[in-house]
């Protein structure tokens, strides 16, 4: 019997919540192993975008009939990098959550590489 590769939306809500709710730094300090000499308050801005960015696309997910429009997830995802753009906080932490939004990216299974190329923190083809 094969098994189905169809991913449910309960099943991304359950990815989102578990990332939202995860302790940013300590889970996924390998990316940038720097970011764990992070002030506390350059923690707490960057765990508190990724976790509005999450909160914002549970809630498409949990609106949604099916699934929601990817258009809609792709203006929340880049709303969220362009809020990490923004962030008072080192350069370091920015690359840190933006690695984050990447993979936030994978679990909606949406793509911006191709539309962000040219922004600061666009996906760089190396």
């Amino acid at each position: 019997m094969m098994k189905s590769n169809v991913v449910t939306k309960e099943a991304i809500i359950e990815k989102l919540e578990k990332f939202k709710f995860a302790d940013k730094f300590a889970t996924f300090y390998r990316i940038r192993p720097t970011v764990l000499l992070a002030e506390d308050d350059q923690q707490d801005t960057i765990t508190a975008l990724l976790d509005d960015c999450c909160r914002e696309l549970i809630k498409l997910y949990r609106m949604a009939k099916k699934m929601p429009a990817k258009a809609a997830l792709k203006k929340e995802l880049i709303r969220g990098m362009n809020a990490i753009y923004k962030a008072p906080v080192r350069q370091e932490n920015k690359d840190f959550a933006y690695e984050l939004c990447w993979y936030i990216c994978s679990i909606t299974g949406v793509d911006i590489k191709k539309m962000t190329a040219s922004k600061k923190w666009g996906y760089k083809q190396l």
